[in-house]
């Protein structure tokens, strides 16, 4: 080969290269990123409804590292429209996209696309039933939708009234919010079947079991008419034991590592001991959007959700257990759904 040849050639090659098209715009690789990132929280950003920019904050309380979009990132195609919320079950996660009818699951270590369950309506939340059987609730549908994970097949689903939101498993019972009808559902789960309800106060969304294994259910009220209440229903006998009139909005009804407190969101983060029925306003909102609510496990750090105005970015802020602010991170559009791993 004459060196004249091999100059040519090389500027040949040269040319390929430089002509080769070029992506406009930020791009997500086909592979997962390669670097070891631990993360201990993620935050469910709803996006903008309507343009399927739902995303996953991932958050390392360690490190204090932060990725955005995280999803994204490691699966090269959009979560969807609206991330309802996450549930962390057998290993995998269920991310619950409300807007696009579906529930992305993935690795709980990566966030590598495991499948997805589609064909739902209105999909809200998800919890475990059995080793094979899911439960999801849902805004218009009229039923509560049963999943067989190990043969990836919607079961015939159980007909309730109305809407249906937060649930929980006691024994063979799982317990139902429905914010439209006033009710909290009970359901046997060996026979799918809806055997009894109870009248709560108006738009029960978030219900959780305490150490004393008491039901909290969280009514958020009628829209400006400031009356919400707190309930606490014995499951054993299904009646309700104690009523909180909270004289104002509310929602996020979660609980600490010890399942002692109670903590929700009205006017700013409210904090309650279960065996006292008093609460405390430990965190105001003042000009903030408060918009999702956790308390972490192991340190006891509150972590509220800033959904700011809808539109932008949102913020995830830490305080400590007092109400003192510790950090505050940058997120996706509107964080809401909050869930320790």
């Amino acid at each position: 080969m004459t060196e004249a040849f091999k100059f040519w050639s090389f500027l040949l090659v040269l040319l390929l290269i430089s002509c080769k098209k070029k992506e406009i715009g930020p791009q997500f690789l086909n592979n997962p990123i390669q670097e070891n990132f631990y993360f201990d929280v993620l935050v469910g950003c709803e996006g903008n409804f309507g343009t399927a920019n739902g995303s996953i904050t991932a958050f390392s309380s360690s490190s204090d590292s932060l990725r955005n979009y995280y999803f994204q990132q490691q699966n090269n195609f959009p979560l969807g429209d609206v991330v309802q919320s996450i549930s962390l079950i057998d290993g995998e996660l269920f991310i619950v996209v409300n807007n696009s009818g579906k529930v992305q699951v993935v690795d709980s270590l990566d966030l590598s696309s495991k499948y997805e369950i589609s064909g739902l309506t209105s999909p809200r939340e998800i919890i475990k039933i059995s080793d094979s059987i899911l439960y999801i609730s849902d805004l218009y549908s009229n039923a509560i939708a049963v999943y067989d994970k190990e043969n990836k097949l919607l079961l015939p689903a159980i007909a309730v009234s109305g809407w249906t939101e937060s649930m929980i498993k006691i024994n063979e019972s799982v317990y139902v919010c429905s914010p439209s009808q006033n009710l909290v559902y009970k359901i046997n789960s060996n026979s799918h079947q809806l055997v009894d309800s109870i009248s709560v106060g108006p738009y029960p969304y978030d219900l959780v079991l305490d150490k004393n294994n008491m039901i909290w259910v969280l009514c958020s009220g009628e829209y400006n008419m400031n009356n919400g209440t707190l309930e606490k229903i014995n499951p054993s006998s299904f009646n309700k034991e104690t009523v909180v009139d909270l004289n104002a909005s509310a929602s996020n009804l979660c609980l600490d590592g010890a399942a002692a407190n109670i903590y929700w969101i009205s006017n700013g983060v409210n904090k309650m001991n279960v065996d006292q029925s008093v609460s405390n306003l430990i965190i105001p909102s003042n000009s903030s959007l408060f918009y999702g609510l956790g308390v972490h496990p192991v340190t006891n750090d509150i972590y509220v959700a800033d959904a700011i105005d809808y539109v932008q970015s949102g913020k995830l802020m830490i305080y400590s257990n007092d109400g003192s602010i510790i950090k505050t991170k940058t997120t996706g559009i509107n964080p809401q759904a909050i869930l320790f791993k």
